[in-house]
């Protein structure tokens, strides 16, 4: 009868050939998409290390690697490990040897504390500037510097050496948020890992 032939109808339509095509030209569409917001992330970089002068001393290559290597180290996605990264490296405040510490401490913090990278940036950067007034302030408020860490900051930066008092701020504070991170439970740490799965195939994709 009639729904005899409306079945018929759809299964001439939708033959495995069919199907496959349609699956095919979906996955290329998601490529050519996925490419090209990589071509805009990339260039956005190189925008943020040009109006910066290139503070930070690494290159667009670079910053894809210590996106992933930050991630690995923090259990977070690349595309948070890339934001928090893109965040301080546009302060034009931090150089390479203080810029993965940093950004650690940055990730970290968003973790504990239920915020995006950016907001986390924002909060920690001023107070990992190396500057002893930063540090001073900052610590006042999450307790994470000895005397002596204070006092080593204090005298690096009269020394000019600020990026190794940044980097030995940085190191601090990530001594003392390892030690804070909630542990994950079992379903929270599943979901996670599906979540930075995803993102790093998202990722993925963005970077052919």
């Amino acid at each position: 009868g009639g729904v005899k032939n409306m079945f018929a109808a759809i299964g001439s339509v939708l033959t495995p050939m069919r199907l496959l095509i349609g699956g095919v030209v979906s996955a290329m569409g998601a490529l050519a998409f996925a490419a090209y917001k990589g071509r805009d992330e990339f260039d956005k970089f190189n925008d943020t290390l040009a109006l910066t002068g290139n503070y930070a001393g690494i290159s667009a290559h670079k910053f894809i690697q210590m996106s992933t290597d930050l991630a690995k180290a923090t259990n977070m996605t690349v595309g948070s490990a890339r934001d928090a990264l893109s965040a301080v490296v546009g302060s034009g405040k931090f150089a390479e040897n203080s810029l993965g510490s940093v950004t650690q401490a940055v990730l970290q913090y968003a973790q504990i504390a239920g915020v995006d990278a950016a907001t986390a940036a924002d909060k920690l950067m001023s107070g990992l500037d190396g500057s002893a007034s930063g540090a001073k302030s900052l610590n006042q408020q999450m307790n994470f510097l000895t005397l002596a860490q204070y006092k080593q900051i204090e005298a690096l930066e009269k020394a000019g050496k600020q990026q190794e008092a940044a980097k030995i701020a940085a190191d601090a504070l990530n001594t003392q948020l390892a030690r804070q991170r909630r542990e994950l439970g079992t379903l929270e740490k599943a979901w996670q890992s599906i979540k930075n799965t995803v993102s790093d195939f998202w990722d993925l994709l963005k970077s052919i």
